[in-house]
């Protein structure tokens, strides 16, 4: 993961069919994460399986992984600083297999896809690995998107976003959420 990031550092990566595979979850960052393997483009059924179970009073116990037919292989819900080794075999069948993890608001940013291939010696190796991108943008590029930003924002549609993705968790805003990310009022 990345710190600070709500990120696998990993955008894609290539396993081949049927092959024993060893997936390592490292977790360098301030809150839990996991990583669950799910069938191709299952990515947003999965996700809200487990963002239903942000209300059930055993999701930490369950880590978060939902009970769901299109869940493959998980990890469990890795603590700050921890990490877990995932020995899997692959799927027979090729595809875009999707990695993701399920902590509460997390699905929609922190995943990937790992592509299962007939043949692995097919793919150069130097292509195997995909790493996630760190784009930084500038100023110009933000600077004409500026003039947007006073149509259709409401405070309290924010509010509600910020608990419903559970930002709460970890941030603080206006004296309400958690202390273990930023201040999101002191931030620039």
């Amino acid at each position: 993961t990345i710190p600070h990031n709500v990120a696998f550092d990993v955008a894609e990566f290539f396993v081949e069919a049927d092959k024993p595979v060893v997936i390592v979850l490292e977790n360098p960052d301030v809150a839990p994460h996991n990583l669950v393997i799910a069938q191709p483009g299952s990515l947003t059924e999965v996700g809200m399986a487990a963002e239903l179970l942000a209300t059930n009073p055993n999701g930490f116990a369950m880590g978060f992984i939902p009970k769901h037919p299109k869940v493959l292989h998980a990890t469990r819900l890795l603590q700050p600083r921890e990490v877990d080794r995932l020995p899997i075999t692959a799927p027979k069948a090729p595809g875009k297999y999707v990695f993701v993890c399920t902590f509460p608001g997390h699905y929609p940013v922190m995943n990937g896809i790992m592509h299962v291939v007939p043949d692995l010696s097919a793919i150069p190796s130097t292509e195997r690995v995909k790493m996630l991108e760190d784009k930084k943008w500038t100023l110009a590029e933000l600077s004409p998107e500026l003039d947007k930003l006073d149509g259709g924002r409401s405070f309290a549609r924010g509010k509600e976003l910020f608990k419903l993705r559970t930002c709460s968790q970890c941030h603080k805003l206006a004296d309400e959420g958690g202390n273990l990310g930023p201040d999101l009022a002191e931030l620039p």
